[in-house]
């Protein structure tokens, strides 16, 4: 058994700058390898600009975005360089919102102007060090999609993440059974929404009345695919 130290949330650990983040979470990757563990669905990269936000607080490294950009590459070079993955999250942002996804949709009303100065700033940073994953979140968009939640939207997954910002890597949904999703177009739907970008990985999270429904849309899917050759 490894003894594991407590360790400061995000939003707390700033003082130490950006050297002291990447060899924190240098020394974190580290103790993870040795329990056999290669993923990290880490760092939060929501800028916490919404002080009735109920559930993202110091789990974000703040409210400036270039701090959170700072402080969460440094992270994000401290786990891969120990060769743990690290997973930039919530794309394309879960900072300013009143609403938890976890019960409820949220909507984030700015404009594109505005996602650039403050949202997107800490993405772009992790996408340019290097980020070996990034997590989506079940947050409608107005200005960049005004029907789907970011995790069902290929105007923000392709044209945004994939096209625009250049972003080559794996994608993963944020929980598929959260209320969010649950309550707008069901588990079993958004697990098999075909408009998300290849290298996507679903995330349906615990075991539950959706289950059944969801292995059985995959599976149709899956033997769909198998009947043109697409797979």
């Amino acid at each position: 058994m490894h003894r594991q130290s407590a360790r400061p949330r995000p939003g707390g650990r700033d003082a130490g700058g950006r050297s002291g983040a990447a060899w924190e979470e240098r020394g974190f990757a580290a103790t993870r390898a040795k329990l056999g563990i290669n993923w990290n669905f880490a760092p939060v990269m929501d800028v916490n600009n919404n002080p009735d936000n109920p559930i993202i607080g110091v789990r974000s490294y703040g409210a400036d975005p270039e701090l959170v950009a700072q402080m969460g590459t440094a992270a994000i070079r401290g786990y891969q360089e120990t060769g743990l993955l690290a997973c930039a999250k919530h794309f394309p942002g879960h900072g300013d919102t009143s609403v938890d996804s976890h019960l409820a949709l949220p909507v984030i009303p700015g404009d594109r102007r505005r996602l650039e100065s403050v949202e997107l700033i800490p993405f772009r940073a992790a996408i340019s060090a290097g980020v070996g994953a990034i997590m989506t979140t079940h947050i409608l968009f107005p200005a960049l999609d005004a029907e789907r939640p970011a995790t069902l939207s290929s105007g923000i997954l392709t044209e945004l993440l994939r096209e625009q910002l250049g972003y080559d890597g794996l994608v993963i949904t944020n929980c598929l059974e959260m209320k969010a999703i649950v309550d707008t177009v069901g588990t079993a739907w958004g697990a098999s929404h075909r408009r998300r970008p290849a290298r996507t990985v679903r995330y349906p999270s615990f075991p539950g009345s959706d289950e059944l429904p969801v292995h059985l849309r995959l599976s149709s899917l899956f033997a769909a695919g198998i009947s043109r050759r697409a797979v």
